[in-house]
């Protein structure tokens, strides 16, 4: 009980919350129990970050929301402007140069009906804290992850590019890596095709070659994965953006992910296939990476976002 209630002070301490435009403690944060967030999983999502008190590809970010919320027929009732405002309102707040970003846009609170005409006024929420430091031994040793049995959900369902808040299929993806001792989950659809993790895009080398699965296998299409792609075209790196399945993952030289809090991640071992374990033995992942990381110090550079 203890252990419980030093994590939930802790959580209460470590984030600003900014619900409609009102900047609180997390404590004091509440949306209704009739919100269809809460009672259906209906809203869309963003996770983005800042470094040195500047946004990284905010505008991306900020445009996949609306796409997300385009996608599944959410009416959104605040502009770009307004929510761009309140996310530096809340940033300049917190103080937090190097930051986490969540937002969240709920279709709105209505009766306990499945019917999305029902819904009133969305709900805005901008959740602020530190940025994430992911463990330095992922990126000099490697992450492992497990093939889980859970399948991505199909494009004819729920399309993968609405980030929206019904994350369940991702989660017991990921349960079932943890259950395996791994460290996260990569998913296939139902026609045995590679899809991407959890919350993170996959990355193949063979021969010198870059792959990465096609949005119609059923992905999100990561801000991360466009720019490491746009960087791999600049450089005239050898890629293909091909249909993927099981043996192409265990053939493979070299394995890495991508995504806006982890960057360019190498993989060490997926299941009981090892694909090395020093940053030495990844040197196709090692050079993306380092290509990647000047794109962002270009990116703090320019300053476009800029809040302390």
């Amino acid at each position: 009980m203890k252990a419980k209630e030093n994590l939930y002070n802790e959580l209460n301490t470590k984030y600003i919350i900014n619900l409609n435009g009102e900047i609180l403690k997390a404590q004091d944060a509440k949306i209704s129990i009739f919100d269809r967030a809460f009672l259906f999983g209906d809203s869309v999502y963003d996770v983005f970050y800042s470094e040195s008190a500047c946004l990284i590809f905010f505008e991306e970010h900020i445009s996949r929301l609306y796409h997300s919320a385009n996608l599944l027929g959410i009416k959104i009732f605040f502009s770009k402007e307004q929510i761009t405002q309140e996310i530096l309102k809340t940033l300049e707040h917190s103080k937090i140069k190097d930051a986490y970003i969540r937002i969240i846009l709920t279709r709105g609170e209505g009766p306990i009906t499945l019917d999305p005409t029902s819904s009133f006024h969305n709900n805005l929420v901008i959740i602020v804290g530190q940025k994430p430091a992911h463990p330095k031994r992922y990126y000099e040793q490697g992450m492992s992850l497990y093939l889980a049995e859970t399948q991505r959900n199909s494009i004819k369902s729920v399309d993968p590019n609405a980030k929206s808040g019904n994350y369940l299929n991702n989660v017991i993806a990921l349960k079932e890596a943890k259950d395996y001792g791994a460290d996260d989950a990569i998913m296939l659809n139902a026609n045995k095709e590679l899809t991407e993790g959890s919350n993170f895009n996959i990355w193949l080398i063979k021969d010198g070659v870059y792959y990465t699965p096609p949005v119609k296998s059923g992905l999100l299409a990561g801000i991360t994965r466009a720019k490491v792609l746009e960087l791999i075209k600049r450089n005239k790196l050898p890629y293909s953006e091909q249909t993927l399945f099981k043996d192409n993952i265990f053939k493979s030289d070299e394995v890495f992910i991508t995504s806006s809090t982890r960057g360019v991640m190498p993989i060490s071992k997926i299941n009981e296939n090892h694909f090395g374990s020093h940053m030495n033995d990844w040197p196709n992942t090692l050079k993306v990476s380092k290509l990647y990381d000047e794109l962002i110090k270009t990116q703090i550079s320019q300053g476009k976002y800029r809040y302390l």
